[in-house]
């Protein structure tokens, strides 16, 4: 064995062995995912509770929120797994360093999705924060001319 195949050989382990890192974050995210899941599965007919109520409505239905993040959530969850299990299957018939390389980019990605899988749920279900910015411009504006009203109510009884 020539020197470049053992650096080639020692390349590929050290691929693999962050590889193997990588998936065994994207499992211990789903099998969390698959935890909260069924604890909001549990606990949503307490939400249902409070929907009957008047004065807990809103209780209610920022808990209905919830559970539906927490399913979109697993559904997408479910789907980057079924991504990763068909990614492995394709790459493991090649042993080249290309496709390791490759294996390892698309895992990557892969895992950040996975990591921040919340935010993205967020953004699809709230709109991605549209509108929201303008609302809060709105709000301060009006609070700034709020406070100017009263400084001058202020200074006119100083005045006077």
């Amino acid at each position: 064995m020539t020197l470049s195949g053992i650096f080639e050989m020692i390349i590929k382990i050290m691929i693999l062995i962050f590889c193997m890192w990588i998936i065994s974050r994207i499992l211990s995210k789903f099998v969390g995912n698959i935890f909260t899941a069924l604890i909001l599965s549990s606990v949503s007919t307490i939400y249902l509770i409070f929907l009957t109520l008047d004065s807990t409505k809103k209780i209610g239905f920022e808990g209905i929120k919830l559970i539906i993040k927490q399913a979109v959530t697993l559904f997408i969850s479910v789907a980057i797994m079924g991504i990763t299990y068909q990614i492995l299957n394709i790459i493991s018939i090649s042993s080249s360093i290309d496709g390791i390389a490759a294996f390892s980019v698309i895992i990557l990605v892969l895992q950040k999705i996975m990591w921040n899988i919340s935010n993205v749920v967020n953004s699809i279900l709230d709109g991605a924060g549209i509108g929201k910015e303008k609302e809060n411009k709105k709000e301060k504006n009006f609070k700034f001319n709020e406070k100017d009203k009263k400084n001058e109510k202020n200074e006119k009884k100083i005045k006077i």
